[in-house]
């Protein structure tokens, strides 16, 4: 009898060992990708680039809670005043994926809220103009504020362990003159 019990015993660890390969809690994300201004912004700034990483944890079969950081840069589009914008987001987003198990790709949505860091950092260069003075350090300006986002995209197998995504969001940062408005296309990884 004691044999038995601790056969099953053992068959019960495994099996639970080897179903939470298969579906694991959580997933991490890294990923980058191109920025584009939008609205006002788009006449000022030019397309910039981004960077991510993100934890995501599973709380029912087609709904993840992802935390994230990401970093996003815009130089500016002029000559005389350089006073790129730089941005850090910390925020949550809900990500839906319908079960598709047999599709090689994969549908998601996703919305989420946070906070951006803005920074701006402002330089004279007056050196184009042939003063012969060198670019001069005006100085700096940060703001922090609430953004909100939405946004989809789809994730494909590159191997057993790893995912290959690629998804596009509209993202608001509010601010009390004019939101600032961007569209991040990102690609990356999920693993």
């Amino acid at each position: 009898m004691k044999k038995v019990l601790f056969t099953l015993g053992l068959l019960l660890l495994c099996v639970t060992f080897a179903s939470a390969q298969v579906s694991k809690p959580f997933s991490a994300y890294v990923g980058g990708g191109l920025s584009l201004p939008q609205g006002d912004y788009a006449d000022f700034y030019k397309t910039g680039y981004h960077g991510m990483g993100s934890i995501g944890f599973g709380f029912m079969p087609m709904l993840q809670g992802l935390g994230k950081v990401e970093y996003h840069s815009f130089p500016v589009d002029a000559d005389l005043v350089s006073n790129d914008i730089s941005v850090i987001m910390y925020g949550l987003d809900a990500k839906l994926s319908p079960s598709m198990p047999a599709a090689p790709i994969k549908p998601f949505a996703l919305a989420g809220i946070g906070l951006a860091t803005l920074k701006t950092d402002i330089t004279l260069d007056l050196s184009g103009l042939g003063t012969g003075y060198a670019p001069v350090d005006v100085g700096t300006a940060q703001t922090t504020e609430f953004y909100y986002e939405i946004g989809g995209g789809f994730e494909m197998k590159a191997t057993p362990s790893l995912n290959l995504f690629v998804m596009a969001r509209y993202i608001t940062v509010t601010n009390s003159l004019q939101d600032f408005n961007y569209l991040p296309v990102t690609v990356g990884l999920k693993f």
